[in-house]
């Protein structure tokens, strides 16, 4: 059974805009095309909350080292490393003290 589409979404473009959404729609009739891009673009990507989660994980990351260096104190591995029972390798320590040379 078909789905009977009762609503109606319009704008207005110029001619070049409309040149362009009929290239980018190929075979499609331009309606379809834009009615599926439009349903998509409405859609949150599933990587968005993760993304986001990741972004403030760093700026609080950041914001707690800045915080630390203006307070005056000395950054160390363990504490930049993000958790205090997190192995410590030479490589990450000498990148460290290498970071926090006056």
């Amino acid at each position: 059974m078909a789905i009977r589409r009762t609503k109606s979404i319009g704008t207005k473009v110029t001619e070049e805009e409309y040149a362009r959404l009929e290239a980018l729609a190929g075979g499609q009739r331009l309606s379809e095309w834009v009615r599926r891009v439009l349903l998509s673009a409405a859609e949150p990507s599933a990587a968005e909350p993760i993304v986001l989660a990741e972004l403030l994980a760093l700026r609080t990351i950041l914001l707690n080292l800045h915080f630390a260096v203006c307070q005056g104190n000395p950054l160390r591995p363990r504490r930049c490393s993000g958790s205090s029972s997190a192995p410590i390798t030479t490589r990450s320590s000498r990148r460290m003290r290498a970071w926090h040379r006056p």
